[in-house]
């Protein structure tokens, strides 16, 4: 019994519910946005939303190459056993094969945007929402990178922060932008990719 409340009350349990509200706190957060926003778009406008927003999901886990898990497991082993540069140099050779997927994801994006919206989904208007998203989905490769590696060095009060803290600036500009009246379907991708 003295085990089970050992663990219960120790830094994994700890570290675990701090993950889980700053994950929880961000999707109600991101929940909201979209609650919001879709009030402000027709149903064509929505459906355009929603494939953009299925792009800026789906790109960064395509070129993460699994590299986010491999991000807190080695570099975390590599501190634990004194290592430090062993694990420095992972995560800048992690970090650089993600700056290289974003660079092609970036010059993909221009390139085929307008190809996926026009041939693809016959629908000249998601042209530049999917542009954004792509864009938008380059840099988040990047910011993943980061999120993971604040989690290898067990700063998980910090990432959660920070997932809060986005979350609340997407609202911010959705806000912002309903305050001033410039809700369309392009300010609404800006405020939340």
């Amino acid at each position: 019994m003295s085990e089970l409340l050992r663990l219960a009350t120790g830094k994994t349990a700890r570290h675990t519910l701090i993950s889980v509200v700053g994950t929880v706190s961000y999707g109600v957060l991101i929940l909201t946005f979209i609650i919001v926003a879709t009030n402000y778009l027709s149903p064509e406008q929505f459906g355009i939303f929603s494939i953009a927003l299925t792009f800026y999901n789906l790109v960064p886990d395509l070129f993460s190459l699994g590299t986010s898990q491999a991000i807190v497991r080695f570099v975390s082993v590599y501190i634990g056993t004194n290592q430090p540069e062993k694990g420095f140099r992972f995560a800048q050779l992690i970090f650089l094969t993600r700056l290289t997927a974003a660079g092609f994801i970036i010059i993909g994006s221009i390139l085929l945007s307008p190809l996926i919206a026009q041939k693809i989904y016959h629908q000249p208007l998601l042209a530049m929402p999917l542009l954004l998203a792509i864009l938008f989905a380059a840099s988040s490769l990047l910011v993943d990178f980061y999120q993971n590696l604040l989690r290898a060095y067990e700063r998980f009060t910090t990432t959660a922060i920070l997932a809060v803290i986005a979350g609340s600036l997407k609202l911010i500009a959705l806000g912002s932008l309903i305050f001033f009246h410039q809700v369309s379907l392009l300010t609404i991708c800006l405020a939340f990719f």
